[in-house]
């Protein structure tokens, strides 16, 4: 897989994307933990200053 990919959500994890947010959504509900391809990871955007936004 490549973290580049813009379909990394099923070059990383495949059919069992939705099954992990949803795990994902139930223990970090306030979206702490986060990896550009990690699970969630697209809900943000990074600025050209490396600010995370949501």
């Amino acid at each position: 897989a490549d973290y580049l990919d813009p379909d990394f959500k099923q070059a990383f994890w495949g059919p069992n994307y939705d099954k992990l947010l949803a795990i994902k959504d139930k223990w970090d509900p306030d979206q702490l933990l986060y990896g550009s391809t990690n699970v969630g990871g697209d809900r943000w955007a990074e600025s050209e200053e490396g600010r995370l936004c949501r």
